[in-house]
Order: structure tokens, then C-alpha cells, then sequence
């Protein structure tokens, strides 16, 4: 028998493995005014008013995980797993104390040798089982991503190339339109619960492996012509897009990235309509489009690829300014020579410009 009061070690880790199993209850016992949506559960922060800038994981691979959208840390937007989220609505940050209180829900605190070895082995079959499901949903959506562009057309003469042409870009700008761009007149989108015409495109990894595929939804004005939605999410992505972009350009060489030479820069900007309006341009550059700065953060280049040039965005908005010094020190620290170029003063965007009367040769 154990000595009354014993405790005996459990690693973080574990301890971890243990929470999110529980996820929900957690969630509800943390932060009871938050609600159900979908795969999550919403509320207004971490102080635990009513709202939904808070978002708990509570199903599926990454269940246990969360972001708190109102807010920033050094390293994005603020968010982690279910001991930083105790630590941080219970105990003003101090993780030892939120080891204890969670040993303490989980009833763990006082086990004997044997139920906690039965315990421990709970928490690695439940890490391991979450893994393998972790890797089966992110290969099911690939493939429905790389499905999903596969059936897509050539854009030439669709509502994808009208929407481009409204945007100042034009096939007889570019020569031809790039390969990774397509057009799919009914693509689900979750947030209206309806299919809709999308220009597509393939989102690929350096190496060259087809990983997501990003959508453009698209309506009809009849004042306008062909238009993105008016939607927060008139943008989205099918797949699990980190690390990769959209190649839109091969530049001068027009060889794959793992041939180029090493002496060619990569010029990447957010939005397909930013790459493109430079392209234009500068059709002797290798371009792509990264879809966020976050994503564009988490590239990894292949090792001959020395230099990235940053086609950002004019954003005078706190967040977004640290949100690029990020990103352009998180390359940096991994041995790229970062460039940064900006639109005027006056524009926020390259495709802005090219729109209002911008000179696109002046703009690259």
C-alpha cells in the first residue's frame, strides 16, 4: 500500500493527453457562458464574457486546442492547449499551479503506483489513437482538395477569368493564365450552406506536393460583373495549407522550384490578385501567393532558395504591422535574405494601385 497523501509522478505530457480527452467538460467547467458551434466552443475572451472571439476545439484531432482572436502574443494570435488554458482563466499564467488543479479534476493527484501506470497507459493510447486520426483527416481532405481541383476547368472564359478581368488582370497582360488557377461552378461553402461558383487553386509545398486547395467564391452583380462574395470567409481553404503557396509564375529560368538556380528570388504576396498584378509587370519573376501571412511565416525553402521577396500589403493597423515583422523574422532565422517592397502610400495593396490607375511596371 501506498503512504497516505503519496503523490506519485505523471509527465506534463500525459497530463495533457488526459485533458483534452475531456475537452468539453474542461471547457464547460472553465468558461461556462460559452456556447456550441459546429466543432468548437465560442466565447467573447478569456475573462469569460458571452461572445465568439474565443474558440475551444472541442472534437476531432485537434480537440483541446484553442485561439483567442482578440488578442496577440509574440508569436500570433493567442491561443494553446488545455493547461495554458487553465492556467491562464484560473491562474494568472503560473503553470505549476494549474499542473496541481488539473491532477486535482482529473483525480490523479492521489493514485497509487498501479492505477496510475493504468492511467499513464490510457493517456499514451489516447495520444496515439488521436495522432492516427489526426493523419487520416488531414490525408481524407488532400485528397478532396486535390480531387476538388482536379475536376476544376481552365479558367479561360469562365466567371473565374471575368472576376480577374475585373480586377485590372487580363490574359493578354499575362501571356496565359497560370495552370495552378481554375474554375468550378459548384463548390460547397459551409458558411452558407450552398454551392457556388469558385475560382480554384492548387496549393502546393516547395517539393512539389499537392496539399490544399484554396477557393474564391464568387457571385453575379449585375452592376459589377463577376465579385468575390460579400463574406468574411469569401476565401477559404480545403486541406491543411501550412508550409505551402500557389505557384503562379516560374520566372526568367521557367524551371520548378527544385531546379531553379540558386541566385533567383521568390516573390510571394498573400493574395492571388497581388501576385498577379505584379506578374503582369514583371513576368521574367518567379511569383507565388501564400494566403496569409501566417502561412507565408511557416515556408520552409528548399535549401538553394536564399532569398524571399515580400510583396506585403500597406497596413498601418498595430497587429498587422507586428504580424509582418514576424513573419519576416521568422524566415530570417532560418538563413533567407528577406526583401520587403510596399504598395505607395495611399494603397493598400498592389492590385489597389493597378485598379485606381497605378502604373503596374512602377508598382514591381
Amino acid at each position: 500500500m501506498s503512504a497516505p497523501g503519496r503523490i506519485y509522478a505523471i509527465d506534463v505530457r500525459e497530463i495533457e493527453q488526459l485533458l483534452r480527452a475531456d475537452a468539453e467538460r474542461l471547457a464547460w467547467e472553465l468558461l461556462p457562458a460559452c456556447r456550441r458551434d459546429g466543432h468548437y466552443l465560442v466565447i467573447g475572451s478569456l475573462a469569460g464574457e458571452p461572445g465568439q472571439s474565443l474558440k475551444i476545439n472541442v472534437d476531432g484531432p485537434n480537440r483541446g486546442m484553442w485561439t483567442d482572436f482578440s488578442q496577440s502574443s509574440g508569436s500570433g494570435f493567442l491561443g494553446g492547449d488545455c493547461l495554458h488554458l487553465i492556467r491562464l482563466v484560473l491562474f494568472n499564467g503560473e503553470m505549476g499551479e494549474a499542473i496541481k488543479w488539473a491532477k486535482s479534476w482529473l483525480k490523479i493527484d492521489d493514485l497509487d503506483p498501479a492505477r496510475l501506470d493504468i492511467r499513464r497507459r490510457d493517456a499514451r493510447a489516447a495520444a496515439e489513437a488521436s495522432a492516427l486520426k489526426d493523419r487520416e483527416v488531414k490525408e481524407q481532405k488532400r485528397r478532396r482538395a486535390v480531387a476538388l481541383w482536379m475536376g476544376s476547368a481552365p479558367i479561360g472564359g469562365t466567371p473565374a477569368e471575368y472576376y480577374l478581368r475585373g480586377r485590372g488582370i487580363t490574359v493578354e497582360a499575362l501571356g496565359k493564365w497560370p495552370g495552378s488557377l481554375r474554375f468550378h461552378p459548384e463548390v460547397y461553402n459551409k458558411d452558407e450552406q450552398v454551392k457556388m461558383p469558385a475560382m480554384v487553386a492548387g496549393m502546393f509545398t516547395p517539393d512539389g506536393r499537392h496539399v490544399a486547395t484554396h477557393r474564391t467564391y464568387l457571385r453575379w452583380d449585375p452592376a459589377r460583373g463577376w465579385v468575390k462574395i460579400d463574406s468574411p470567409n469569401a476565401k477559404m481553404v480545403l486541406g491543411a495549407c501550412g508550409g505551402s503557396f500557389i505557384p503562379l509564375r516560374k520566372g526568367a529560368s521557367g524551371k520548378s522550384m527544385a531546379d531553379m538556380p540558386a541566385d533567383e528570388p521568390v516573390y510571394i504576396a498573400e493574395g492571388i490578385e497581388d501576385a498577379l498584378t505584379v506578374a503582369i509587370a514583371k513576368p521574367d519573376l518567379r511569383i507565388v501567393a501564400g494566403y496569409s501571412l501566417p502561412n507565408i511565416g511557416s515556408i520552409v525553402w528548399p535549401e538553394h532558395v536564399r532569398t524571399m521577396v515580400l510583396l506585403a500589403d500597406r497596413d498601418t493597423k498595430p497587429k498587422a504591422i507586428d504580424a509582418l515583422e514576424r513573419v519576416i523574422a521568422r524566415q530570417q532565422a532560418r538563413g533567407m535574405h528577406v526583401k520587403r517592397v510596399l504598395p505607395p502610400i495611399g494603397f493598400k495593396d498592389f492590385n489597389e494601385w493597378l485598379q485606381r490607375g497605378g502604373a503596374g511596371e512602377r508598382a514591381a
